[in-house]
């Protein structure tokens, strides 16, 4: 059977940024990583989108959005901008379809990403599982650039903190604590 490791056994170019920035949530059991696309490819546009046939692309996604269906997040970091249309930002091309409404974030925030409320999903015969309903509604979506690895070119007031998330986790997710 398929046994989850935790972030603390992850180590290496691409995890470390994403343990610095999860770090106090990692500590808490509070984190998970979950890839749209388990699968090797070096470069995204020019391997992924390209040679990977659009029907392997919906299934892999379908079993993909069951899991974060099951698990339920609060807060979804999506660290990939150039994908972010698979959550159906896109609504011609809604993949997964779900209803997101922009959130405005305080000024220093939206030069590092763009946050989203789920309020359902789109209706659409284009969505890729097809169901009526979603246990996310009221999930917090963040999407930014990659964040993590040598490949990273961002500028620093572009990478994302451990104090950004956890004033998104703060401010938004759980106002009230």
């Amino acid at each position: 059977p398929f046994q989850p490791i935790s972030f603390n056994e992850c180590f290496g170019r691409y995890w470390n940024p994403l343990k610095k920035i999860l770090r106090s949530f990692i500590e808490q059991e509070k984190a998970a990583y979950l890839d749209l696309f388990p699968l090797r490819v070096t470069k995204q546009l020019h391997e992924f989108e390209k040679n990977v046939p659009i029907s392997l692309k919906a299934a892999i996604l379908e079993v993909s959005q069951r899991e974060i269906e099951r698990i339920r997040p609060r807060l979804i970091i999506h660290a990939n901008s150039t994908s972010a249309f698979y959550w159906g930002i896109d609504t011609e091309h809604p993949w997964m379809g779900y209803q997101l409404a922009p959130i405005e974030l305080p000024a220093e925030l939206p030069v590092k990403g763009k946050l989203f409320k789920i309020e359902g999903l789109q209706h659409s015969d284009k969505i890729i599982c097809k169901k009526d309903t979603t246990r996310l509604i009221g999930t917090y979506l963040f999407i930014c650039p990659y964040q993590s690895g040598g490949l990273s070119r961002l500028s620093k007031d572009r990478k994302l903190t451990e104090e950004d998330v956890l004033r998104l986790w703060n401010e938004y997710v759980e106002p009230n604590k």
